[in-house]
């Protein structure tokens, strides 16, 4: 009798266990299809996007007759003045086509040798474009944002981008790159681009944080000089990668920030002042 019943016991066991290892099976094999097709759709939206990133400023080709000859110049496109000429586009007007479609979209930025070209947006916390695309959808790959605290005219002393590190190297997952010493010595700016300005950037530091640094993570808004200079010596400080540039309490800088792994809470920040594009 006993071996009857240990026998459908057993056999009761191994069908369960079947039964259990066949629903992990499956779950494991959805959610890599389901990552997949995240990875996929971030893909897509990013190339959706592609044609709103503002062109670097353009001039003008002036025609001028000079005995009987046809003469072509290269005439910059606004007058000594600073008043605008009329061939001069009032604004990086393809931004302003992208808000059509996302109303919190502020600006794009890039980042020199890396996959960094992203639109970026500005909500009422941090938590909106976490997990969220340029089109409302829930994504894994989120969308890079400004921290809500900072000026979106970029006048905080401190400017904040954050961007996810993902396995495909898209979004912020490139600011790793800037360890390693020949890409820190090649690569040295990028540009921001607002619907009414661009700005270039001149990439000065390069550190592995903790994402609860608030001497970092402030935007510095009407904050005396000392304490600019204080931020200053304290990237300085931190810093695994270091540019002398001038860079001062009269500046802005941009700091853009992502997650590193090296140990709980890292962060690898890459810090640039930002300068009025000429």
């Amino acid at each position: 009798m006993c071996g009857k019943k240990c026998g459908k016991r057993s056999f009761s066991s191994k069908t369960v266990l079947c039964a259990l290892l066949l629903g992990v099976f499956l779950y494991s094999g959805y959610s890599v299809i389901r990552i997949a097709d995240d990875y996929r759709r971030a893909e897509q939206i990013r190339a959706e996007f592609s044609e709103f990133k503002p062109s670097q400023p353009q001039t003008a080709d002036v025609t001028h007759i000079t005995d009987g000859e046809v003469a072509t110049e290269i005439e910059p496109t606004s007058s000594d003045s600073g008043i605008p000429s009329a061939t001069e586009p009032p604004v990086n007007s393809s931004l302003l086509e992208a808000q059509k479609i996302n109303g919190d979209i502020l600006g794009w930025i890039t980042v020199d040798g890396t996959m960094i070209d992203y639109p970026f947006v500005r909500s009422k916390d941090n938590a909106d474009y976490l997990r969220t695309d340029l089109y409302g959808n829930y994504s894994v790959a989120g969308t890079v944002f400004m921290d809500y605290r900072c000026e979106g005219d970029l006048s905080s002393f401190n400017t904040i981008l954050y961007g996810h590190k993902m396995k495909d190297s898209s979004m912020f997952s490139d600011l790793g790159l800037f360890a390693d010493d020949a890409f820190w010595a090649e690569h040295t700016g990028g540009t921001l681009y607002l619907p009414d300005v661009t700005y270039t950037l001149e990439v000065f530091a390069y550190a592995v944080v903790q994402s609860t640094d608030m001497k970092l993570y402030a935007p510095y808004i009407e904050a005396p000089p000392e304490d600019k200079t204080e931020l200053l010596r304290y990237i300085r400080e931190q810093a695994r990668q270091y540019r002398e540039i001038e860079v001062g309490t009269d500046d802005q800088i941009l700091l853009l920030s992502t997650c590193s792994y090296e140990y709980s809470g890292a962060r690898s920040i890459v810090v640039a002042k930002i300068t009025k594009a000429q």
